[in-house]
């Protein structure tokens, strides 16, 4: 008696026990609106029971409507009832199970529900491809043969080739739960196996939606025959930072080059996702771009583009997809594409277009760097192979000493050097000396000595006045190694004179490897001028009250400040544990002086 029920005829509907259809018919003059929900109750006192189980969303309740024609659909909100539907069981083997092998397909499947007549179910296989005999279109029919074939309508099943997917229909009887259901398609329709299949293998599995059984991907056999002894594996996986010979810097935007080649064809759908601990992508989806080297390769048109559609020439909307959480990076292969297993795969992650930033560290092919395929023709995690090392491209000691310490003279300079990274005789290392001179404008060669002098070639650096550089050659055949110390004198002889001042830990000496390490300040440095310039004197005058306006003026004293000021001293290096002391001209400042002041 609510006032929905009135919209239908009688306050009534229909239960059809043999079909299990449950009918309502709009009453006269009654419409079932679009825009508000139109709410049935169906009391307990009519008997109507729920199944023994139901999975959330189960396929099997649908809806239609005939008149104004609805198309019969999945009823949208199902909840759970009882256990779990599931295939208890499932086998698929292959005879022979053997490397790129034309084979026998055998199935055998045992379901804890009933599948009912027009029940479609599907069998995922993926990778597995199917070669026409007649040389005709492999998606189409397929003859299916064995104990249990009649089950299905006309004995056959609907091959999709693109997507290796085997549809069959159940035709008018039920597969009553815990039945045993088997069949075959035999040798001749053309299925061909893949190089290696693990057993048991998460690529191929089945699922039954419209009889409430989980969707794709969920219900993978529970056994599978083994193809190869050798398994799925990626051939080839390569990473690269930066363009051509660039090497890579942490924590900077570089261009990422992806060389993949799996010893097995993925087909389309298959996702390669690859783990990337450290990377940070401002885009969820980062566009692909084709190799500089070969900008025809066709490697990164095998990948979705941002709209989801297939490559169709336009390489700017190729893309991936960037999980910021995970740190996962994922190509899905696009329709009608496959990431072939005799040819490698190249794609491109530009620096200006991707924008991907390398983590601050990063070992030489770091385990910590991984590739799987998630879907598709599935392939398990594993090491992605080669991948160059990332580290902090710095000199992780850099230390300059003088001998004498004194402004405006010659003195000795000793150079301690730790990179951490190796640098070759290509990569040679500049000093920038702000500010120095040497005796002689025009010298060049400035000769070295100490214990590591002979890394340098012919222990000889090369001096540049107007640039202020001093270049350290590696000598040919020599590398200095990571973390290795390489130390080494420039003598007084050589002509060098130390500016007027300098800073401790002086930021504007800086050095650098060529296309090794960038410019940086030098870590360890004296100070430099932190005394008074020669012949500079501070003088104290004390001022006498009643001295007369006119002696103020011969002795050049300006008028008294009553209130303090303060004293601003220049020429000097001052740091906050200095002391200033004032003394009497014709004194001397001694190691003794405050003491004597204080008297």
């Amino acid at each position: 008696n609510t006032p929905e029920a009135d919209k239908f005829k009688n306050k009534v509907a229909e239960w059809d026990a043999v079909d299990w259809t449950l009918t309502l018919t709009v009453a006269d003059e009654r419409v079932i609106p679009n825009d508000i929900d139109t709410v049935v109750t169906i009391p307990w006192e009519t008997g109507l029971k729920l199944p023994s189980k139901l999975s959330e969303g189960d396929g099997l309740l649908t809806i239609e409507a005939l008149g104004s024609y609805i198309k019969r659909e999945p009823i949208k909100r199902v909840p759970a009832v009882g256990p779990p539907k599931y295939i208890t069981d499932s086998r698929l083997v292959f005879e022979p199970a053997e490397a790129n092998a034309q084979s026998r397909l055998e199935f055998e499947f045992t379901a804890n529900s009933d599948i009912l007549p027009g029940t479609r179910i599907h069998f995922k296989l993926g990778g597995i491809q199917r070669v026409d005999p007649t040389g005709g279109d492999p998606s189409g029919p397929i003859r299916l043969s064995g104990v249990n074939a009649p089950l299905f309508e006309g004995s056959q099943g609907a091959w999709d080739n693109g997507d290796q997917l085997l549809t069959v229909v159940v035709e008018s009887v039920t597969i009553l739960s815990g039945r045993q259901t088997s069949f075959f398609i035999e040798q001749d329709q053309g299925f061909i196996l893949l190089y290696a299949m693990y057993q048991t293998d998460p690529s191929l599995y089945m699922y039954i939606p419209e009889a409430g059984i989980p969707s794709a991907g969920t219900q993978t056999f529970n056994f599978t025959s083994r193809v190869n002894r050798a398994a799925k594996t990626f051939v080839l996986s390569q990473l690269e930072y930066g363009d051509g010979d660039a090497v890579p810097y942490p924590s900077t935007i570089s261009t990422i080059l992806i060389t993949l080649r799996p010893n097995v064809m993925l087909p389309q759908g298959s996702v390669i996702r690859l783990h990337l601990p450290g990377f940070q992508c401002r885009s969820a989806r980062p566009l692909l771009s084709p190799p500089t080297t070969n900008v025809l390769d066709p490697g990164y048109k095998r990948f979705m583009t941002t709209d989801g559609i297939a490559y169709y020439g336009n390489w700017e909307m190729l893309c991936s997809t960037w999980d910021a959480t995970s740190e996962t990076l994922d190509l899905e292969v696009s329709p009608g594409q496959r990431v072939p297993n005799d040819a490698s795969t190249v794609v491109r992650l530009d620096a200006d277009i991707a924008a991907f930033r390398l983590p601050p560290r990063m070992s030489q092919n770091d385990e910590r760097l991984t590739i799987e395929v998630v879907s598709g023709q599935m392939i398990f995690l594993e090491r992605i192979k080669l991948s160059p090392m990332v580290v902090p491209r710095t000199f992780d000691v850099s230390k300059f000493i003088y001998e004498p310490r004194e402004a405006l003279r010659t003195f000795r300079m000793t150079v301690t050097l730790v990179p951490t990274v190796s640098i070759a005789e290509d990569s040679p290392i500049i000093i920038k000396l702000l500010d120095f001179r040497n005796i002689d404008r025009n010298t060049r060669s400035i000769y070295l000595t100490g214990r590591d002098a002979h890394m340098i070639e012919d222990a000889t650096a090369l001096w540049d006045q107007d640039a202020m550089e001093l270049t350290l050659p590696i000598a040919p055949g020599e590398s200095l190694a990571e973390f290795s110390e390489l130390e080494f004198q420039i003598e007084e002889s050589q002509g060098f004179i130390l500016p007027r001042s300098l800073y401790k830990n002086d930021p504007r000496l800086t050095i650098r490897s060529v296309g090794n390490i960038l410019e940086e300040p030098v870590k360890d440095s004296p100070l430099v001028g932190d005394g008074p310039y020669d012949e500079q004197q501070y003088c104290v005058y004390q001022f006498e009250r009643g001295i007369s306006q006119r002696e103020l003026d011969r002795c050049v004293c300006p008028s008294l400040y009553e209130e303090a000021a303060d004293l601003t001293v220049s020429g000097f290096n001052l740091y906050d544990d200095d002391r200033v002391v004032v003394i009497r001209e014709d004194d001397e400042c001694t190691a003794d002086v405050e003491s004597r002041m204080s008297q």
